[in-house]
This record gives C-alpha cells, sequence and structure tokens, in this order.
C-alpha cells in the first residue's frame, strides 16, 4: 500500500534537508565566533509564544525526516541551527540552549544542543533534562 504524503509534508521536509546541510557545512567550515550572530542574543529568560502549535509539530516532524534520511552527520547541534532557522524564518521567537554535564564513570564531559519554542522543546528534548545549561541565545 503506497502512503500519500500531503504537499505540505514534502516542502517541509525539503527545507528541513537543506536546511540541517546547510547547518552541517557551516559547522564545518565557519569559525564558530562567527556562528553565534546567527543563533543571536545571550539571554536569562525565554519569552516565547507562538499561537499554530500544528505548525511547531510539523517542523519537529520534518527535522527528524531530514535527519533520518540524510546522509551527512545531524547530531543535537546541526538539528539545533536547523530549528532556529526554521522558526525564524517563519518569524517565530526561539531559544537556542547549550549544556554540558560530566560522566563520573570516564570523566569525560558530554555536550548538547537544543531549541526551546513556546515553552516546548523542538528538538534534543530526550537528553536535555540530563545537562546543565551553560548559555541560551534568543532570537
Amino acid at each position: 500500500m503506497v502512503k500519500i504524503v500531503p504537499v505540505k509534508d514534502i516542502f517541509i521536509f525539503a527545507e528541513a534537508w537543506v536546511t540541517i546541510a546547510l547547518a552541517r557545512l557551516i559547522l564545518l567550515f565557519v569559525p564558530f565566533s562567527r556562528i553565534i550572530p546567527l543563533m543571536g542574543k545571550p539571554v536569562d529568560t525565554n519569552e516565547n509564544v507562538i499561537e499554530n502549535k500544528r505548525e511547531l509539530y510539523d517542523i519537529q516532524v520534518a527535522i527528524n525526516r531530514a535527519c533520518r534520511y540524510s546522509f551527512w552527520r545531524t547530531m543535537c547541534f546541526e538539528q539545533a541551527l536547523c530549528a532556529k532557522w526554521m522558526l525564524k524564518r517563519r518569524k517565530y521567537a526561539s531559544t537556542i540552549y547549550f549544556g554540558i554535564k560530566k560522566e563520573q564513570a570516564d570523566n569525560l564531559i558530554q555536550a548538547h544542543a537544543w531549541v526551546v519554542c513556546n515553552n516546548e522543546i523542538v528538538t534534543g528534548g530526550k537528553q536535555a533534562g540530563e545537562f546543565k545549561v551553560i548559555s541560551r541565545f534568543y532570537q
């Protein structure tokens, strides 16, 4: 049985796929100091309002699909940049968070990035609670 995919879903998937590819290329070739302005301004609070929660869900699904069908690395940082840019394109405010946690067993530090919009985690939500926030950028 062939599943019919709505045209709207195809377009948002294509947008996510191209955006996450762009995020990966930028992370590979652009110094981090030049990436920071693209993320917004550093903040202490998060004030986001979005009326259409369905659109937020569609963006989450599109990013997950884009990751599944990409042959390049699509880790949390690439996903966070992709979500941030897709939300900004739709004129939605969002906050990108950066966090760290220390593994006690092997004394390693792990980093994580996630995006919050309208008090809902868009990307990186499953692990976000395990990390201590060290920085956040609002736009």
